[in-house]
């Protein structure tokens, strides 16, 4: 089956793979099913294993500072 023309792709600050508790599992088997019906592909933290349904780049940091950019304070 051909995939529509539309492309999604999903930010995940946090880490889903391996899923093993329930937030998890739900936000993999969704991922899992938007792959098989359109383009796309997730932006995750390192510490994430890669799935073999679509392209997840590891790009964000582990760290507990990723959601804080401490030079937005002196702007």
């Amino acid at each position: 089956m051909p995939k529509p023309p539309f492309k999604i792709l999903a930010l995940v600050p946090y880490r889903i793979y391996p899923a093993q508790m329930g937030g998890q599992k739900g936000i993999a088997l969704l991922y899992k099913y938007l792959s098989q019906v359109c383009s796309f592909q997730a932006l995750g933290v390192q510490s994430n294993n890669k799935p073999t349904e679509y392209e997840l780049h590891t790009v964000i940091s582990d760290s507990r500072w990723r959601y804080l950019n401490p030079g937005l304070f002196w702007l």
